[in-house]
């Protein structure tokens, strides 16, 4: 691990650019103000972590919401499926999936579900017009969600 002031810094970008593409980690040091730590890793890297973290909160979700009856056999499932290696302890360790897991455990996102789950449910007694409008604006938010991850 290179340490650089925030000079040299400034003055070397490219080499530590250089040096963060191929996955070193930089310690960077400024006058009056903590250290910093840049590590190294490419896009497809952090893709791939990102898509990891989706698919462990996903599988934590889905082992949430079983029924009673069924959360034992889902929990032995999810750890057959789930290997705890340390790239999936790390997983769970890592800042986003704290923060997930802090979305999902607030009480508006909870009675958010519960509104939606209800909703779902109803949609058979709904005048056409107003169907017709869900299934519209569903359409247009999943076009913006697309261009989101697209980006």
């Amino acid at each position: 691990m290179n340490k650089y002031t925030y000079t040299n810094m400034r003055s070397e970008l490219s080499d530590i650019l250089d040096k963060l593409r191929s996955g070193e980690s930089v310690i960077i040091t400024q006058k009056g103000k903590p250290d910093v730590i840049l590590q190294g890793s490419s896009i497809s890297q952090i893709n791939d972590n990102i898509h990891k973290e989706e698919s462990l909160f996903v599988d934590l979700h889905k082992t949430c919401e079983c029924e009673k009856t069924s959360a034992t056999s889902s929990a032995q499932s999810l750890a057959v499926s789930l290997p705890l290696n340390a790239e999936v302890i790390k997983l769970m360790q890592s800042h986003a999936f704290k923060q997930l897991r802090n979305v999902v455990e607030l009480p508006g996102f909870k009675q958010a579900t519960k509104t939606i789950k209800e909703i779902q449910k109803s949609k058979s007694s709904l005048s056409p017009e107003f169907l017709e409008a869900l299934i519209l604006t569903q359409k247009k938010h999943a076009e913006v969600i697309k261009k989101l991850e697209d980006k």
